[in-house]
């Protein structure tokens, strides 16, 4: 990954998270993990990768400062805030717009699961981790069936680099697989535009020689050369019957 000999394990994590979210070249990665100082325009401007924003739902500040000391442990570059009602939480989805949401599960003016559904509907593609002090395998499986992208437990947070890198490389999957999903609906756009507005006839047939589709150019020909119109689902020799042999030896 570009990470210095003698690395560690927290170095190779922070290498990652670099590379793959901030666009950071392995080559720009210190051996201490972290991200290279902002660096300065012709014109002055700031410019350099911009810390992971983490929004963290938590009432108790200890264990918001804790979740912070781990991430910091973890060397991932980050700017947080700390909500812990359902108004800051919304306003924060709003005007922070996080990359990342870290929840307690229980909040007494607020809780995890609906802070969940406000986000799936307002921001459906940002990470949204469950952090609690404990948790059974029944609510851990609700918590993912409703959307949760991950969670955690607060007596084992040293496991939040892994689980931020992984929740971030799913959004990457699931955005590439957006872009590529829609190259191909262009693609096929465009495909079906000249097809369909060629002034050269198309006609597609199966195998067994049924018409699949066709354009109007074909229509038009066919309704002048043979006095009637091909129509999708008819069969070429039905028009032109000393045609099938050789339609058949085209198909070996």
């Amino acid at each position: 990954q570009g990470v210095l000999a003698g690395a560690t394990v927290g170095d190779c994590l922070t290498s990652n998270i670099l590379v793959r979210h901030f666009g950071v070249p392995p080559t720009a990665i210190s051996h201490s993990g972290k991200a290279p100082e902002a660096t300065s325009d012709s014109r002055g401007t700031r410019v350099g990768p911009s810390p992971l924003r983490i929004l963290i739902l938590e009432d108790v500040q200890m264990d918001a400062e804790l979740v912070e000391y781990e991430l910091e442990r973890a060397r991932i570059p980050f700017a947080a805030r700390r909500v812990d009602t359902r108004e800051s939480f919304l306003r924060e989805l709003d005007e922070f717009e996080p990359d990342l949401i870290l929840s307690d599960y229980s909040v007494p003016r607020f809780d995890g699961m609906t802070a969940l559904s406000l986000a799936r509907e307002r921001a459906p593609s940002v990470p949204f981790l469950i952090v609690t002090g404990s948790v059974n395998e029944e609510t851990a499986v609700g918590c993912m069936k409703a959307g949760a992208t991950d969670y955690l437990l607060k007596s084992n947070l040293a496991r939040i680099g892994p689980a931020i890198e992984a929740a971030l490389a799913r959004v990457r999957a699931r955005d590439e697989k957006a872009r590529a999903e829609e190259a191909l609906r262009r693609s096929e756009a465009n495909l079906r535009a000249i097809f369909n507005n060629s002034l050269q006839a198309f006609v597609l047939i199966d195998p067994d020689g049924t018409i699949q589709a066709l354009n109007s150019t074909a229509v038009e020909w066919s309704t002048r050369l043979l006095g009637r119109a091909l129509r999708e689902g008819t069969r070429v020799a039905d028009f032109v019957p000393e045609a099938e042999d050789a339609f058949r030896a085209a198909l070996g």
